[in-house]
């Protein structure tokens, strides 16, 4: 879908997973807390992301900023090459394990559990939206 991102498929598809996502997870979309997340790196300035967050569920959803900063045009920003070892910043309360709904890739914090890797989360697609889940099982 990348590579022929001006049909307009990508953004159908994107619109739909997050629609079937927002149902699936009503109360956490409906009664979740909002909290706005931070960066660190030499590229944190263009990265947006925020966590919702409701009894045991959370939901985190990044994406780049300034595309045209981050890579030449018709390059997508996604990647090691472009966010390095940046990484989003997490509150204490979040889970360790992340599904990324829109790519099915996992995606696991550092060793301390307060951040993910940005590269990690943009490996495929420069946008994300993870659900947390417990390392037992990854059902949601």
């Amino acid at each position: 879908m990348l590579s022929s991102w001006q049909d307009g498929c990508i953004k159908l598809y994107i619109t739909h997973k997050a629609l079937k996502t927002r149902r699936s997870y009503s109360e956490l979309f409906q009664k979740g807390e909002y909290l706005p997340l931070g960066a660190s790196g030499g590229k944190s300035r263009y990265i947006c992301a925020f966590l919702r967050n409701y009894r045991q569920d959370h939901a985190l959803v990044a994406v780049p900023r300034f595309f045209t900063k981050l890579s030449e045009a018709g390059v997508m920003p996604i990647g090691e090459r472009v966010w390095k070892d940046d990484c989003i910043l997490l509150p204490e309360s979040a889970f360790k394990n992340w599904l990324n709904i829109l790519t099915g890739n996992t995606v696991q914090t550092n060793a301390d559990g307060r951040a993910l890797s940005i590269a990690t989360v943009f490996n495929s697609l420069p946008v994300a939206l993870l659900i947390s889940y417990p390392k037992q099982t990854c059902s949601k």
